[in-house]
């Protein structure tokens, strides 16, 4: 069991320091220490920073984290991933291991379109209203599984200001947005237009129905979530667990 569990660090420089550059000194100090350690990922969730200096402190994060690999434990050589919150742009400028997106920021579907390569982390839902703590304890620990779910056709493919837009816009961390982040900085960055395969696979299951997944195989509906284009839902699967779906593409199939 413990040969299969993965070291998440979530940065959060508030903690280390009263002022700023002690903060970004004992921050880089301790992804380093992190990197050696052999973390696994860590996310840099410094969301409080304005753009130009995310990007330089991604930057010397990647750094620090590079000078780690260098080293080995034992037989095991250091392979740490660094993970931005919630900025594609950003992670990708800076060559970064991936990014973590949040509930409202582009899909991960959508960041695959540029990034296939990366890793793609997704946040999980807070508890719903209604649901008991202990239902909810027993499916916490996972995200929605896009990328599992596009594995048998192409991969495809923001954080939302929170102040309220007097005309529609696009979300910062949109594909779009990202090209523009490049253009700000003198480089070029393509915007994918290849056109998406539309995924297979029925919808409409409810709990208790019988259903067969390519990669889980038969189990059976727990919950369902939403309805539409949005529908989630989360299944039993005797060998694998509890994983919840966005059903759109699930490639379910009744069992």
């Amino acid at each position: 069991m413990a040969g299969s569990c993965l070291l998440y660090y979530i940065t959060d420089r508030t903690a280390l320091a009263a002022d700023e550059p002690a903060r970004r000194r004992r921050l880089l100090e301790k992804i380093a220490e992190a990197a050696r350690a052999g973390v696994d990922y860590i996310q840099l969730r410094e969301k409080d920073l304005p753009t130009r200096e995310l990007e330089s402190l991604a930057r010397e994060a990647v750094r620090a984290i590079r000078k780690a690999r260098k080293l080995a434990t034992g037989n095991r050589q250091l392979a740490t991933a660094l993970l931005i919150n919630s900025r594609t742009d950003v992670a990708l400028a800076v060559e970064a291991g991936g990014v973590h997106l949040r509930s409202d920021d582009v899909s991960a579907l959508e960041v695959r379109t540029t990034w296939e390569k990366g890793h793609v982390g997704t946040a999980a839902p807070g508890r719903p209203a209604g649901r008991s703590p202990a239902a909810y304890d027993a499916d916490v620990h996972y995200s929605y599984e896009d990328e599992d779910q596009s594995a048998s056709w192409k991969h495809s493919g923001g954080q939302s200001s929170r102040q309220k837009p007097t005309a529609p816009a696009k979300p910062y961390n949109s594909i779009e947005n990202i090209a523009e982040f490049f253009a700000s900085r003198g480089k070029k960055f393509t915007v994918p237009k290849a056109p998406l395969e539309e995924p297979t696979g029925k919808r409409g299951f409810r709990p208790g129905q019988k259903v067969r997944h390519p990669k889980y195989g038969e189990g059976t509906v727990y919950l369902r979530e939403g309805e539409g284009e949005e529908a989630k839902i989360t299944v039993q699967f005797p060998r694998f667990g509890l994983k919840k779906l966005v059903e759109k593409y699930a490639q379910l199939e009744r069992a």
